[in-house]
């Protein structure tokens, strides 16, 4: 394995009140809109597997860390991204309210870094690329 690349997520509508940085074009009415979370991740994840597959072949795996789904909202799960964890390259790992629970923290937060660092210990990659899940 030669890459891997990390993200943290989590179906939640996190980051969706300020996000200004990804937009659809609504070609029909000729506006832009901003997208919200989980399309963000669909668009960004869609494209960097495509970039990826080209480049690195099969010689990469992509991270997505679920971090203290709440409700038992799995992005795997999610309508918008089922086609896309079908990819063999796309590794689904969940870190649950529990376990953050047990970490002392509060499994309502979103704690990115520590899903970064959960991440790198799960990887196999011989290079680590870590980003955000609307990184695109």
């Amino acid at each position: 394995m030669k890459l891997s690349v990390i993200i943290v997520a989590r179906d939640d509508n996190y980051g969706d009140d300020e996000n200004h940085g990804i937009y659809n074009l609504n070609e029909k009415q000729g506006w832009l809109k901003p997208l919200g979370n989980i399309d963000r991740i669909k668009f960004c994840l869609e494209n960097n597997l495509k970039y990826f597959e080209k480049y690195f072949e099969k010689s990469f795996e992509y991270l997505v860390v679920d971090w203290s789904p709440l409700n038992n909202n799995f992005l795997k799960n999610n309508h918008k991204l089922l086609n896309l964890f079908k990819n063999e390259a796309l590794k689904d790992l969940i870190v649950k309210p529990e376990t953050v629970n047990n970490m002392g923290l509060n499994p309502m937060g979103f704690y990115e870094y520590f899903g970064k660092n959960y991440g790198i210990k799960k990887s196999k990659g011989e290079y680590i690329l870590i980003t955000n899940s609307d990184d695109y």
